[in-house]
């Protein structure tokens, strides 16, 4: 079987002006791969589609290592740590976020949440959502919330549940994006310092590693009409193939957020329309051979034994 890690945050918390931010130490990111070198055959994605088209045979299990959102944290602490072991990954950008343009709507709410308690963030944003005339925060199910962001605090889970998957995409934008502005400044500003830019990104390839497009502005594509979805994923794919190259990896696509309410059958249809092969997602799916769908499963570092 393949199994396949994802990653998000990784840096040294402590140091950092953000060390709320719910992310793995570089520390324990290292001593995880150790342990996984010690128990798996580490891939690359070539070889592992070439494991799940059966075209590579092994008798010891494998592993492959995902990271998600084309974070600087990839670039200055991650990627030397693989090269160190010989490792490779799959490294999932957002384009609108690599050009410089904006700070997606995911990382607003990360950094909110680092900056605010998270009783005054939520405060602020039921707040917000009654004067936009929006469903009500406190509607939420917690047990719901609580299910999908189950590493977060009750509070939190309830606030990321409802901007991820009860309001809409430009709704979540609305109301995160002005307390973002009085926080942090301009999205141009800030971005430049959390997102790798594409010459970091052409040097990750050119160290081994796999680069894949994972949406222009990381919307939850199961909240988006069909058009929608095509335009996201399409113009994702297009930016890495033409800052990047054309090449296996943009064959590939990882969905933002992965899970059963954030994409569709016909999500997968359309990806496969615009040239994409395989889709990463966070389901927990058996990746083996004898499976005949194109999509891989997840599994997030917290849950790596």
């Amino acid at each position: 079987m393949l199994r396949v890690v994802m990653y998000h945050y990784v840096r040294d918390l402590p140091n950092t002006p953000y060390p709320r931010i719910k992310g793995m130490l570089s520390s324990s990111f290292g001593a995880q791969v150790d342990r996984l070198v010690s128990r798996y055959e580490m891939v690359d994605f070539a070889k592992a589609v070439a494991y799940l088209k059966a075209e590579y045979r092994t008798g010891r299990e494998l592993c492959l290592l995902t990271f998600d959102d084309g974070l600087m944290d990839h670039y200055d602490t991650v990627v030397p740590m693989l090269v160190e072991r010989n490792l490779s990954g799959v490294f999932g950008l957002i384009s609108d976020c690599t050009d410089g343009n904006r700070v997606a709507s995911v990382h607003k709410i990360h950094y909110l949440m680092a900056t605010l308690e998270g009783e005054e963030f939520a405060k602020q944003l039921a707040k917000r959502s009654r004067a936009m005339g929006l469903p009500k925060l406190g509607e939420v199910e917690q047990s719901t919330a609580s299910a999908a962001y189950q590493y977060d605090t009750p509070v939190d889970a309830l606030m990321k549940y409802y901007l991820n998957y009860v309001v809409s995409v430009d709704e979540k934008e609305r109301l995160v994006s002005g307390l973002f502005a009085a926080h942090f400044g301009k999205d141009e500003e800030f971005a430049k310092e959390l997102y790798l830019d594409w010459g970091k990104a052409r040097e990750m390839q050119d160290a081994g590693m796999t680069i894949a497009p994972h949406g222009k502005t990381h919307a939850n594509l199961g909240n988006l009409s069909v058009e929608e979805q095509r335009i996201e994923i399409a113009e994702s794919m297009s930016a890495v193939e033409t800052n990047i190259g054309s090449n296996s990896s943009t064959r590939s696509f990882v969905f933002p957020y992965g899970d059963h309410g954030a994409f569709s059958d016909k999500t997968v249809q359309v990806a496969n329309e615009v040239g994409i092969e395989w889709c990463f997602t966070t389901l927990p799916i058996q990746n083996t051979p004898e499976g005949d769908s194109r999509l891989i499963g997840r599994i997030d570092t917290n849950e790596v034994e």
